[in-house]
């Protein structure tokens, strides 16, 4: 039975630990600081609110956490929701038409 306790107390700790390491690694990552403030405007943008514009991390500045990814796509949603009505036809009619006016230059000759 205290074999059994000592080995929940160690899963307890190492999981603590973890979590601490995991939590240590989210601050120190150089995103960090872009994704809190794009929250906010994410946040801005769903009450109505003006939130002033994020200084933007260079995109190629590694992200030990992964915090990239995320920041890369609510860059993208608010940036749109910021310009509609005419943001989202837009990008569709460009991520359509492209291809079909390159596939009309090379089928031309």
């Amino acid at each position: 039975m205290q074999q059994a306790m000592g080995a929940d107390l160690s899963q307890a700790v190492g999981g603590v630990v973890s979590a601490l390491s995991q939590v240590a690694g989210i601050a120190a990552d150089p995103w960090a600081g872009e994704l809190t403030c794009r929250v906010r405007q994410v946040v801005g943008v769903e009450t109505g609110t003006t939130i002033p514009a994020c200084a933007p991390t260079p995109l190629r500045t590694p992200s030990p956490a992964g915090l990239r990814k995320p920041v890369v796509g609510m860059r993208s949603y608010v940036w749109a929701e910021q310009r509609k009505p005419w943001s989202y036809p837009t990008v569709i009619a460009a991520a359509v038409g492209v291809p079909f006016l390159l596939g009309y230059l090379l089928g031309r000759k």
